[in-house]
């Protein structure tokens, strides 16, 4: 718990540099937190987790150093009884098994790993491209601070109900015609 409240007081301090973008440390805590908090506000498909106390699997697409970064804040903690797990992708190993995939905005070809994907796995990427490609939370950086767009329709796509919570606080929410949070 104490590293949530600190992945916490970091996504705080990143709302309070109006003069100079975040630096790339403080970035990756910041979306580390960010990641970490939106566990809390997803409803995965029944029969998503094999058991009632199974591991919720956080991966990442990449060795970056949000991974790492990610690593060490989620040891440790569990969302209701499901400890977190963070597994590192090794591109082209399949994405099987994670409900949270997390994939870099350096990432050539979102669409393609995105297509592997069965329904349960929350996406979350980097900048508006993400987004077209089917992800259904994006990071993009404003006014110097990191902030998050949401595809409500990949959620949707994807079985996952997020909570309106979530919703509230997203910079934006796309939306298609029939679709409603």
């Amino acid at each position: 718990m104490a590293k949530v409240k600190l992945a916490i007081a970091a996504l705080l301090l990143s709302l309070s540099f109006p003069r100079e973008a975040p630096s790339q440390t403080v970035e990756y805590q910041v979306k580390a937190a960010y990641i970490l908090n939106f566990t809390k506000f997803v409803e995965w498909p029944e029969g998503t987790f094999p058991a009632g106390d199974s591991p919720l699997n956080l991966c990442v697409a990449d060795e970056g150093p949000l991974g790492q970064t990610l690593t060490r804040m989620a040891a440790g903690e569990a969302i209701s009884l499901h400890r977190m797990n963070v597994r590192i992708l090794h591109r082209p190993e399949p994405a099987e098994g994670c409900h949270v995939l997390f994939v870099p905005g350096d990432d050539a070809n979102p669409s393609e790993l995105l297509g592997t994907l069965g329904s349960g796995v929350l996406t979350v990427g980097e900048g508006p491209a993400f987004l077209m490609a089917g992800g259904v939370i994006s990071f993009v950086i404003e006014n110097h601070r990191v902030r998050f767009d949401i595809n409500y329709q990949a959620a949707h796509r994807a079985g996952l109900h997020l909570s309106a919570k979530l919703l509230a606080v997203a910079r934006s929410v796309q939306q298609a015609e029939g679709v409603k949070p």
